[in-house]
């Protein structure tokens, strides 16, 4: 890939990173405002940022200065590309708290690596086995540190999968009104309720993909509508990720359940205005019409 003009990451206006899914609802957003009619070198801009960060996104991190490289070798820690650190949970404690970190910094790292290894039932198990230590549960201080380091995980760490980051919610309440962290870091319990609403609407798509092969397409143009209509997309970023993400694996299908397409075609309005969706994946997209016209045709 040729290099862009641009730090991809300014255009898109979110951080470096490794998450597909950011990189695409930060694609989505701006497309609602960054139109090819009328504004096509901005356009094209921000597509070139598109393609470049997923681009990025799914390299090798790059080599670590010597003093991390420990770290990095041991597969511990985050890159930041911004100072060229590798960033543990639990660094900015007082020297009175390090004892404290020594202890539980292990285990924030075996339910990182449970994740990194797709093993998320066992990480939830081990988190629940942690909690009722009574190294956590019997010290107020401790039990507030490793909130800490589940907080890290939440947020900064990669691996960290969706239903682990959900039972976190659960257990700390992170995202009820009366929790302290609504208080002190209003913007990350926004990023949390986002990510959920993101992983809910993701699941959605895969639940309707299975119902148009087991149950037939009726039953997913029920299920579709029932979702349309409740709370899961009233954020409209999310509703643009289940949108694209819909038209993608609809554009895999053979052969195309055309009565689902055309009733969600018309929800969308693609009828009236589909650019956005072609710009979010133009290969899925021309792939999708290729299939409506070779299967109106009757050509398979």
């Amino acid at each position: 890939m040729t290099h862009k003009q641009h730090n991809p990451w300014q255009v898109l206006g979110i951080d470096a990173t490794q998450d597909l899914r950011k990189i695409k609802q930060a694609y989505a957003r701006l497309l609602k405002v960054t139109r090819p009619e009328d504004d096509p070198q901005g356009f094209q801009r921000l597509r070139d940022a598109f393609e470049e960060a997923q681009y990025l996104a799914q390299q090798e991190l790059p080599p670590e200065p010597a003093a991390a490289e420990q770290e990095h070798a041991s597969g511990r820690g985050e890159y930041c590309q911004h100072c060229g650190k590798v960033h543990e949970p639990l660094e900015n404690v007082p020297e009175s708290e390090k004892p404290i970190v020594d202890k539980l910094r292990p285990w924030i790292y075996e339910l990182s690596d449970l994740n990194r290894d797709d093993r998320v039932e066992q990480a939830i198990q081990r988190l629940r086995q942690m909690h009722s230590d009574p190294y956590i549960a019997d010290t107020p201080l401790h039990g507030e540190i490793f909130e800490d380091g589940m907080l890290y995980l939440a947020c900064d760490d990669r691996q960290v999968k969706d239903d682990f980051v959900r039972e976190l919610i659960a257990f700390y309440r992170w995202t009820e009104p009366d929790c302290w962290l609504a208080e002190k870091e209003p913007q990350t319990v926004d990023y949390m309720r986002v990510r959920m609403q993101e992983a809910d609407a993701l699941a959605k798509v895969d639940e309707l993909f299975l119902l148009i092969e087991e149950e037939g397409e009726q039953v997913a143009l029920q299920a579709f509508d029932a979702a349309m209509d409740s709370d899961l997309l009233c954020n409209v970023d999310v509703k643009s990720l289940f949108e694209g993400e819909l038209m993608v694996g609809l554009s895999e299908f053979e052969p195309l359940p055309l009565s689902f397409v055309s009733h969600i075609a018309a929800r969308f309005d693609w009828q009236r205005d589909h650019r956005h969706m072609q710009a979010y994946h133009p290969a899925a997209w021309r792939d999708l019409q290729h299939a409506l016209i070779k299967q109106a045709r009757g050509i398979f």
